[in-house]
């Protein structure tokens, strides 16, 4: 499975009817395990997606993560930030690669 898959996958996970079946390594991601934790530890019933691959049902996802928010803190919140830049505050004195540049 590509990075990219998996990224396309939890972008889009709010969608996912609870009847599909997304890669433990999804899964792993939003409840913050380890993918081998969580094929040790089974918290919910997995699926096979073809022979080498098992996933989890979104619905059984949603739901660990509901019933874990109230017990532990421990479950991850995955959320798309937008993150806007700033230029580095400068230290009076200094040159800086804008400076160089126009000398």
């Amino acid at each position: 499975m590509r990075p990219r898959d998996v990224s396309e996958i939890l972008r889009h996970f709010d969608q996912l009817p609870d009847w599909a079946v997304v890669p433990q390594k999804v899964t792993a991601l939003l409840i913050g395990e380890s993918a081998r934790s969580l094929r040790r530890k089974k918290p919910i019933p997995s699926f096979p997606i073809n022979r080498s691959l098992k996933g989890n049902r979104v619905g059984d996802i949603r739901k660990l993560v509901r019933e874990s928010e109230g017990r532990e803190g421990r479950i991850c919140r995955i959320a798309f930030l937008k993150i806007e830049t700033t230029p580095a505050p400068r230290t009076p004195g200094t040159v800086g690669a804008d400076d160089r540049a126009k000398s």
